[in-house]
């Protein structure tokens, strides 16, 4: 709020302008209020838009929203995605209402849901962890940072698409919901690749693995075994069949 009156003050120029506004020399509370009202309404107008916000749909431009996240500028086409409002956009993560059921969400390591957020996180759908944290984007260091699992993503029991970026993995505990169809892991460590991949391999919901030749042939050969109905691509060939159409996020 002391950000907030010191502009409004700089905006009536000189303070005595302000004490006139409230009647000269007599200092009416009631008017200030007022006034402080006003100031904060202007605010709330300027500076809470990311909020609750609908996608407009009038032009193809449109059709690409720009979000800013932990330093990182990055486009997502709303018609691909099926994202239909804005539930919620900071510097930490982008959450959106989908066409289809539940919520869409992008944010980096430093994202941590408040309580009243995690009837959100409860009905993910699809989600997308890590973004990198660029605070300096001429440091190509922050890139080769991993990331442990966070723990609310225990409680996103309805995710069926997860990408992983930049993570160190040691289970399948927190992504097996139950439900997850698509696993994508790019730039990920293991903490115990052995344990990771057996316990992968009891996973027979999930449909499609992708990943960016973290695997070797053995491994993934292993899992189809495992797995009879999993398809296992590469990175390359997800991005590639998903720019044709001729994959889509579920």
């Amino acid at each position: 709020m002391k950000w907030m009156l010191v502009f409004f003050l700089k905006f009536f120029g000189k303070l005595d302008i302000l004490f006139k506004a409230f009647g000269g020399r007599r200092f009416h509370m009631r008017r200030f209020f007022i006034i402080i009202g006003i100031c904060y309404s202007i605010s709330n107008s300027l500076f809470s838009q990311s909020h609750d916000m609908d996608f407009d749909d009038s032009t193809d431009s449109s059709r690409t929203v720009l979000i800013r996240i932990g330093g990182l500028t990055t486009g997502i086409n709303k018609k691909e995605m099926g994202l239909t409002k804005v539930v919620f956009a900071d510097n930490t993560a982008f959450l959106a209402e989908r066409t289809k059921t539940g919520y869409y969400l992008m944010a980096n390591a430093n994202f941590q849901p408040t309580i009243s957020e995690i009837g959100w996180i409860k009905d993910l759908k699809v989600a997308f962890l890590f973004l990198p944290i660029m605070d300096d984007e001429d440091d190509p260091k922050q890139l080769d940072i991993f990331y442990p699992l966070p723990s609310w993503l225990s409680v996103a029991g309805d995710i069926e698409f997860l990408e992983l970026n930049q993570v160190t993995l040691s289970d399948c505990n927190l992504i097996d919901s139950g439900h997850l169809n698509f696993l994508v892991l790019n730039k990920v460590q293991f903490e115990d690749r052995e344990k990771f991949l057996h316990e992968l391999g009891k996973m027979f919901g999930l449909r499609y693995l992708v990943h960016d030749l973290i695997f070797t042939p053995s491994e993934t050969e292993v899992l189809k075994n495992r797995m009879p109905e999993i398809n296992v691509l590469l990175l390359s060939e997800y991005e590639a069949a998903i720019r044709s159409g001729t994959m889509e996020l579920p």
